[in-house]
């Protein structure tokens, strides 16, 4: 609809200021493109395609906004990040690691990482019948992410009695570095979001390490949908308009 195009085009406004502040590339992918699958997956084939012509490359998903601009990449990065194996950094929320936001090195694992992501076809499939109820949601998460816990092998998806991966998870979890939330994932929660997946508490009680304050890098507006989601998504775009109308800042 017209209020998701405006969110794109807000969105890759954001990354451009962004990129022009310290010198980086964007780019706005449109032939790496499986309309066999939900749009999400192709992040993937995207990620393969571009990789081979930078050290590090960063994806942010399209709900998510840039806030403080003196924020630079490679502040994320850790020093030596190719001797110690690092091949992905991202986030970790309460049920685990998310794929909104990622920076990715260029490495030969780091590409078998993607294809492995991709070729989980088994979890294309959202819904299957139960005995005796009505249909209901199979898998844990959507897309991307749902292959991400899968590989990953986290608490969430053993909690949930799900298939294991049979290759080598803990190698995975080696090489992918997860950052505290608000390193560059921050979110907009309300206090009366539903509860975590253990049914243990709401989710505002992970506002300390989850919730966006001023002079986060980056909000993301995951879980929301339709036109709340284009609400707050616009709200938060004119505070970051503004941020970049201030002086280039010292890096940080």
């Amino acid at each position: 609809g017209a209020g998701a195009g405006a969110m794109g085009r807000r969105s890759l406004e954001n990354r451009r200021r962004y990129a022009a502040r310290w010198g980086y590339d964007v780019i706005l992918e449109t032939r790496a493109v499986e309309r066999r699958r939900p749009a999400a997956w192709s992040k993937l084939l995207g990620l393969r395609r571009h990789l081979q012509d930078f050290d590090w490359i960063a994806i942010i998903d399209v709900d998510a906004l840039i806030m403080n601009p003196a924020v630079r990449l490679e502040r994320l990065i850790p020093q030596g990040a190719a001797a110690r194996g690092v091949n992905v950094v991202l986030t970790s929320d309460w049920s685990g690691p998310n794929s909104g936001v990622m920076l990715l090195r260029n490495d030969p694992w780091t590409f078998w990482f993607l294809d492995e992501l991709y070729a989980q076809e088994l979890f294309l499939a959202d819904r299957v019948p139960a005995p005796g109820l009505s249909r209901r949601l199979h898998w844990p998460f959507l897309y991307e992410q749902r292959a991400l816990h899968f590989l990953m092998d986290t608490p969430l998806w053993r909690h949930q009695g799900n298939v294991r991966y049979e290759g080598d998870a803990a190698d995975v979890h080696r090489r992918v570095l997860e950052l505290p939330q608000c390193a560059m994932n921050s979110y907009f929660l309300h206090p009366f979001m539903r509860r975590n997946f253990r049914g243990e508490a709401p989710l505002w009680s992970y506002a300390e390490h989850s919730q966006y304050v001023d002079g986060d890098f980056i909000i993301h507006f995951a879980g929301y949908k339709g036109s709340r989601k284009q609400r707050l998504f616009a709200a938060f775009a004119d505070d970051a308009e503004a941020a970049f109308s201030t002086p280039d800042p010292e890096t940080q």
